[in-house]
């Protein structure tokens, strides 16, 4: 095994060194030695990465127009099949247990198998399980295609961990943030379609062409490569390596002229589904683990609430005024993309996620006034963007906070519980009144915005790990975050990381 040399002054492979082959490790060879971090940075920010967000995105955008078409149905279905009360809320129970189970499995999968397998096989169960919804005869069988839809979006955030492990340290969480992007043109895609195809056409082709954006990603889907971490993670160092230098290639910086190799990342010893679970339980995890799960109940609970009680304030409406005050709450997607975007790397991400549920906690307070006039459009559109662009956040925050061997399980887990808030959800927004519903999500807010302020980590332009250190060096040395790389304390030498000037 290659032994490594903190701070040295030339490559070994050339003449003259450049500055930015100062301050990095070399093996005895004389290739340079980059952990994950460092050659993701140097490979830089371009065309690859942008191939692989619309991807993602479009993956993501089909999967809102799934989670939100409910909100839509709900009346016609229930006037097809002549519901009684409180079907309704079952069906979308129903969908949310999907969702439950979808993000566990989803989450172990991708961290065995690898992040393509997981984003296939959930973007395949979300594309065919919605088009075979449209050919329900009954409640019962659209409940059971519905509950398998709901498995596959539970996989939505195996896109997301896909994405993330592609992005250099810098860029990371504006790209992430401009990533979900595609979620909230989903949503207001979704808002759109329902205005022009269910007076006209009906639910069920309302279905059928909601599931067009899956059809294109599983087209797609042969071209998406395997992430890099991934890789590192499972020892294939050379395969890492060799999609690094293509990345780098495509982004027109330099890396893949240079002679390198990647630094050794520790392999998991976490492999049965127990094991990896159990980590996050860990003495290291836990911290972080609790409180990001109080955020994901929380995000649903308010996300999913708001969305579904909306319709109730605008039911006096004409059908085009409905649709409209509907159109109208869902663009607050886009200013909740821009607000993050904005401050998350100025404010650090505890700081924004308290700000955000505080403006969702003060919106949801305003609506219990039941003003019933046009006020009420604008104070939807706060209390959609609040929760929108804190739930957003907290998909950064998620994934900086776990190491590559239990990111996705992580975010699997995460999403579980945020399907418990969603079943609840469902319930609490269609049959109880709507003042009742808006204090619980003014208080669910109020104490999410406390739990953001206590969160273990800050993980603004930090490195993201690629395994748990032993207990006591899980932490570095300012006791904020996971090692870089998985690197323990005494092996692999941190190393300054200058960009290319060739990089995109």
């Amino acid at each position: 095994m290659a032994t490594y040399q903190g701070m040295m002054t030339k490559k070994g492979v050339g003449a003259t060194a450049s500055k930015e082959d100062l301050d990095i490790g070399m093996s005895t060879s004389g290739e340079v030695v980059l952990t994950m971090t460092e050659a993701l940075d140097r490979a830089g920010m371009g065309a690859f990465q942008k191939r692989i967000m619309a991807i993602c995105g479009v993956c993501s955008a089909g999967d809102a127009m799934e989670a939100l078409l409910l909100s839509f149905l709900l009346q016609d279905i229930k006037s097809e099949w002549n519901l009684e009360k409180g079907v309704d809320g079952l069906l979308g129970a129903v969908v949310f247990l999907g969702v439950f189970i979808g993000s566990l499995m989803s989450g172990l999968i991708s961290d065995k198998f690898g992040r393509w397998y997981g984003f296939v096989i959930t973007a395949s169960m979300t594309t065919v399980f919605g088009l075979l919804s449209a050919t329900a005869p009954s409640i019962t069988m659209l409940c059971v295609w519905r509950f398998f839809v709901g498995v596959g979006l539970g996989g939505g955030h195996t896109s997301f961990t896909l994405f993330t492990e592609f992005l250099p340290s810098e860029n990371r969480g504006k790209m992430l943030l401009l990533n979900q992007a595609f979620w909230s043109c989903g949503a207001v895609l979704e808002v759109v379609l329902a205005w022009n195809i269910l007076p006209h056409y009906g639910w069920r082709t309302l279905l059928i062409v909601s599931a067009v954006p899956g059809i294109v990603v599983l087209a797609l889907s042969a071209w998406m490569p395997e992430s890099p971490r991934y890789l590192a993670v499972q020892g294939r160092l050379t395969d890492a390596r060799d999609l690094i230098s293509r990345v780098s290639r495509v982004n027109g910086s330099s890396l893949h002229l240079q002679s390198w190799t990647l630094a050794p990342v520790p392999h998991s010893h976490h492999t049965t589904i127990s094991e990896k679970v159990s980590v996050l339980y860990s003495a290291a995890l836990w911290p972080t683990t609790s409180r990001l799960w109080a955020l994901w109940f929380s995000s649903s609970l308010l996300y999913y609430g708001v969305i579904f009680l909306s319709p109730r304030f605008f039911t006096n409406d004409t059908p085009q005024d409905y649709y409209i005050s509907l159109l109208i709450a869902s663009l607050a997607e886009f200013p909740a993309l821009l607000v993050p975007y904005t401050v998350i790397d100025v404010w650090g991400r505890r700081r924004t996620l308290a700000t955000l549920y505080a403006v969702c906690a003060v919106a949801c307070l305003v609506l219990t006034l039941q003003l019933r006039s046009t006020l009420d459009v604008a104070i939807v559109f706060m209390a959609r963007g609040g929760v929108s662009a804190a739930f957003i956040s907290l998909y950064v925050v998620t994934a900086e906070s776990y190491p590559t061997s239990l990111r996705s399980t992580g975010f699997g887990v995460a999403s579980c519980v945020a399907r418990m808030a969603g079943i609840s959800t469902s319930f609490l927004s269609e049959d109880a009144s709507v003042s009742l519903a808006l204090m619980a999500f003014a208080t669910t807010a109020a104490i999410a915005s406390y739990v953001s302020m206590h969160l273990p980590n800050e993980t603004a332009n930090k490195a993201l790990p690629s395994e748990l250190a032993t207990l006591p060096e899980a932490l570095d040395s300012s006791g904020h975050g996971l090692l870089d790389d998985g690197e323990r304390s005494g092996s692999i030498p941190r190393t300054k990381v200058t960009r290319s000037t060739t990089s995109a």
